[in-house]
């Protein structure tokens, strides 16, 4: 019966089982329980239950696969990093040494629907600011207030999340205008390579901050404990040929994890596939009457 109630979600038939209660999503039981169902011949249920649990096992198999490669690519490229920041011996200073912190403004402006785009915790990700993930927009009052004096975002900026028990560090590589949203703060420096700073930020930062978290319970990072971040610091030219060999490691490992991300869908997509039509009669299962 799992594989039975398996099919009807993944075919889509239970939208009519879906009701809204204040905006929220849930699930009709009365809708759900009136849902047509097609059940084989109870002396074939056992071989169409095999047949699908053989299959399953078997697509599982190859997803666990493709996940773990993913995981394996992100450790090596992870390791990479560390190598280059702490084989040759650099050396160690604290971030404050490096660079400057600009928080944000800690208020709230008046969203808009159209407008200037704020950037938020959950919109970055690590490597380069994506600014089509932001969901919140201002007007130009609201932009040029939180904006104000140094917190203007530019090119070479380094946007950091820090409402997070880890944080995210973003590098900006556009001219587009946006600000920051609460939370959030820009690291700017003028003597080092951004990328090789973005770097190390998501690799021995987060590293870092984890350990600061052993036996605490705080739930962001503050600008005192980002300050302290200690970083290596090798010379200007070097931060820039390391950062450039990084970056083309992350493209191209980037383009791998995609590829199995999308091939993780597929294979999701073909299970349920295979439970819809063993359930519903439209796949021959030998031993099974049609």
């Amino acid at each position: 019966m799992c594989y039975v109630m398996a099919s009807l979600y993944f075919d889509g038939r239970t939208v009519a089982a879906v009701k809204r209660t204040t905006g929220i999503q849930n699930l009709d039981l009365d809708a759900l329980m009136d849902n047509l169902v097609r059940i084989p011949p109870e002396e074939g249920q056992e071989k169409v239950a095999a047949f699908l649990d053989a299959a399953s096992a078997h697509i599982d198999s190859l997803a666990d696969l493709k996940r773990r490669l993913i995981a394996l690519l992100k450790r090596r490229l992870s390791g990479a990093t560390r190598s280059a920041a702490l084989t040759q011996g650099w050396p160690i200073a604290p971030l404050r040494r490096l660079a400057q912190v600009i928080d944000c403004k800690h208020r709230t402006p008046q969203y808009v629907v159209d407008g200037l785009p704020v950037v938020s915790p959950g919109d970055v990700q690590p490597g380069r600011l994506d600014l089509a993930r932001c969901h919140r927009f201002v007007g130009e009052d609201d932009f040029a207030d939180l904006t104000e004096g140094p917190r203007r975002p530019m090119r070479g900026d380094i946007v950091y999340s820090r409402n997070a028990s880890i944080g995210i560090a973003a590098l900006v590589d556009t001219d587009d205008r946006f600000s920051m949203g609460q939370d959030v703060c820009l690291i700017r420096t003028a003597d080092h390579d951004s990328r090789w700073l973005t770097l190390m930020l998501n690799t021995l930062g987060v590293e870092q901050l984890q350990e600061m978290k052993i036996g605490s319970t705080f739930d962001r990072v503050n600008i005192r404990q980002l300050l302290d971040l200690q970083i290596p610091a090798p010379p200007r030219e070097v931060q820039e040929a390391e950062a450039a060999r990084l970056d083309e490691l992350g493209r191209q490992a980037a383009k791998v994890i995609a590829k199995l991300t999308q091939q993780l869908a597929l294979l999701q997509e073909r299970r349920q596939a295979l439970i819809t039509a063993a359930v519903t009669g439209q796949l021959d299962i030998p031993g099974v009457a049609a």
